[in-house]
């Protein structure tokens, strides 16, 4: 009996734990503002264990941090690969296309997160980013409001909707969101005098 329940107990290997310390600790370091700690902890994580998504999430987003875009995006690949609909990597890579001006790869990876989960504000500010570096304010601004519908709080959203607006000529929509953001932010002059 005693053989039997031995077989049924799930123990992590010592790879596994080691690659969930030096994650940790990881995390810990990008907490407490130590990017080049965080990014050396989360790669020492997948060389311990290659399969640990959560500090191949990690690592990628210390390489975007750091500028080394091409390479995180061969992570968020791999990390797509081994998990599909993982919404952060799919968020990650989404805006990391963004950064790198390639709008349809963006939109894609971002229309895919939601998809995921259509209930998260940022999931589709980041998509209404990608639709606009896309040149489609149509679908930009569709984005943009369901951001501020979720939650009507989002700055960067409400920002966003505002400049889409103005550049629309709807000035007094785009004022109702500037006004918005600067009650939420005071301390924001430019959008204050917008």
């Amino acid at each position: 009996r005693i053989g039997k329940l031995k077989e049924e107990i799930a123990v992590p290997d010592t790879a596994d734990s080691y690659a969930f310390i030096l994650w940790s600790r990881a995390c810990a370091a990008r907490l407490y503002g130590d990017a080049d700690t965080a990014g050396d902890e989360a790669r020492h994580a997948l060389l311990v264990d290659p399969e640990f998504v959560e500090a191949r999430r990690l690592h990628a987003a210390m390489l975007v941090e750091g500028g080394r875009l091409k390479e995180a995006r061969i992570h968020f690949q791999e990390l797509l690969k081994r998990r599909k609909n993982d919404l952060r990597g799919l968020i990650g890579l989404g805006r990391l296309e963004i950064a790198e001006r390639d709008a349809p790869a963006a939109v894609a990876a971002l229309t895919k997160a939601v998809s995921v989960n259509s209930r998260i504000a940022d999931v589709r500010y980041w998509l209404g980013m990608a639709h606009a570096k896309n040149g489609d304010a149509e679908r930009a601004a569709t984005a943009l409001i369901a951001a501020r519908n979720l939650d009507p709080r989002h700055a960067a959203a409400r920002e966003q909707l505002g400049r889409l607006r103005a550049e629309a000529g709807n000035y007094d929509a785009a004022a109702a969101e500037y006004s918005a953001v600067a009650a939420m932010q005071p301390e924001r002059l430019d959008i204050a005098y917008a």
